[in-house]
């Protein structure tokens, strides 16, 4: 949160009141804003002020002359916080028909994402697209929306906009700070356009009057330090509706990368990006953390319920690092992004703060592989200090005897079994013995047990012949892995878990076609 003193006199005060038992909190919604004013901090205010601290986006600022802080947020988050009161869309307007249907597409993606970039090389219709966007934006939200750019093309894209709209989009230019800071206050919607200079004396906090912000050529959000850039960002958080445009195909190095996500507000600043989702070496380069991949993952796996997905590892010590306090949060923002950010939450406020979804995920299963008691003996502890709808075990191949006492082990035990015996060239058998006390053991816990295959080697009986190699007390013969089969005592064990499935709010869009590409 970004603190600023403000006088009495710069605030307006406008909205309802919302209640509770005895105490009575002014909630004001001004447009896009909405804002929570605390002049006390009693229990119950401590609990919202709590809430606050946990929305998406926000900005504390305290009245001096009133002895009051008011945090400011942008009104479609109000639900989260228990209120009722957030502000209605307008309908949209049909996309325009002179767009070619790969730019229609693109203006479509970025209005129903709000936060948006756009890397189209010269000739692709770039400002075609963003001009379309600022008609939509202004229709839909019946605000202002103003555009950055570079002083030598401001005249061309004015030319631009009266080409394709004659006067029904006019473009105002605005030429000096003075006349921009005059804008803004405006009441009504329309349509600025200045260059990126304007921001060098400062921040600008009225830029959070806008509804939507046009940066053209934002290969300048690359600089890594420049007074612009961080102006910039600092100024427009906050603001509903955002499009990056520039020729850049793609962001070409870590710095640009984390700087167009930062203004886009699709991660958090650009310090935190940095150090959370990178590595940097002794030669001063950096590379992306895996971290940063599995959120994304596992943020997909999050937006779609009806799948179950088994996630299964080796590295067993990485689990409790990677699925601890900090990744949930990473990968709830992310989910958020990827519904464009305009999905009511409101059914989901938990306790003083908020979630998308539900946690640990119910969908999303999480196994570590074992081989022999050495390595369940080090990596199934791992397993039980990290959260999960369900924890199995995969003991497969089998190499060796394994004990799981962690079958009963209390309130963090394991839910499901699953075993079978080494397949491909070079396969080492395993003793029927292995399979069958786990099986035992698993049927005592009441545990669902999973006998997958015996592998390339099968136990002989004493109809069998003699056409196989002692091993544990049997016979056991390399047939190979399909005539081998997964019988064990005669019998399949297919055994499942059925754990409690808790769908994703009503919400979340239940049609993979709703989540929308963004950046977590």
């Amino acid at each position: 949160m970004n603190n600023q003193v403000l006088g009495s006199s710069e605030r307006a005060i406008a909205g309802a009141e919302v209640r509770g038992g005895d105490r009575a909190e002014q909630i004001t919604i001004d447009g896009v804003t909405a804002s929570v004013h605390f002049n006390r901090f009693d229990l119950e205010n401590y609990k919202l002020f709590l809430r606050c601290k946990r929305l998406p986006e926000s900005q504390t600022t305290y009245d001096w002359e009133l002895d009051t802080y008011t945090v400011s947020t942008p009104a479609r988050f109000i639900e989260l916080l228990g209120i009722a009161g957030a502000p209605v869309q307008r309908e949209g307007l049909p996309i325009a028909s002179y767009l070619f249907d790969y730019e229609q597409f693109i203006v479509r993606q970025a209005l129903d994402a709000q936060r948006y970039a756009i890397y189209a090389d010269c000739g692709l219709g770039k400002t075609a697209m963003f001009l379309e966007w600022a008609r939509h934006v202004m229709a839909m939200t019946g605000g202002k929306v103003l555009i950055f750019s570079p002083l030598q093309i401001i005249s061309q894209t004015q030319d631009e906009a009266l080409k394709f709209y004659g006067e029904a989009l006019p473009v105002l230019k605005l030429d000096t700070r003075a006349e921009l800071e005059a804008w803004l206050r405006l009441p009504g919607s329309g349509l600025a356009i200045t260059n990126y200079d304007k921001m060098i004396p400062g921040v600008l906090p009225d830029l959070r009057l806008l509804t939507g912000l046009i940066c053209d050529e934002s290969s300048i959000l690359k600089t890594g330090g420049g007074v612009i850039k961080w102006n910039l960002i600092k100024s427009c958080k906050g603001i509903q509706y955002k499009l990056s445009c520039t020729a850049t195909p793609a962001p070409n190095e870590i710095m640009e990368y984390a700087s167009q996500a930062a203004f886009l507000e699709k991660l958090r600043t650009e310090g935190e990006i940095l150090w959370t989702f990178f590595s940097r070496d002794k030669r001063g380069n950096w590379r992306i953390k895996p971290h940063a991949k599995i959120v994304r993952i596992v943020a997909v796996m999050a937006l779609t319920p009806w799948i179950t997905y088994q996630i299964l590892t080796k590295r067993a010590k990485r689990l409790p690092l990677v699925f601890d306090k900090q990744f949930e949060n990473d990968v709830n923002r992310c989910a958020w992004n990827m519904l464009g950010n305009h999905y009511s939450l409101g059914h989901n406020v938990m306790g003083d703060g908020f979630s998308i979804l539900p946690w640990p995920l119910p969908n999303v299963w999480l196994g570590v592989s074992v081989e022999n008691q050495p390595t369940a003996d080090e990596r199934i502890p791992e397993l039980l200090r990290t959260p999960a709808a369900v924890r199995f075990v995969s003991y497969e191949p089998a190499l060796g005897p394994v004990n799981f006492h962690w079958l009963s082990y209390g309130v963090e035990k394991l839910d499901w079994i699953i075993a079978g015996g080494e397949s491909g060239p070079g396969a080492r058998p395993s003793n029927p013995e292995w399979f069958r006390s786990t099986r035992d053991r698993c049927q005592a816990a009441g545990v669902p047990f999973f006998f997958k295959q015996w592998g390339e080697h099968y136990p002989l009986t004493s109809t069998d012949g003699i056409h196989g190699s002692p091993f544990g007390g049997h016979f056991m013969s390399r047939v190979g892995k399909k005539k081998a089969g997964a019988l064990l005592d005669g019998k399949e064990w297919r055994q499942m878990p059925q754990p409690q499935r808790t769908s994703v709010s009503e919400s979340v869009p239940t049609d993979a076609a709703n989540i929308k590409e963004a950046s977590c």
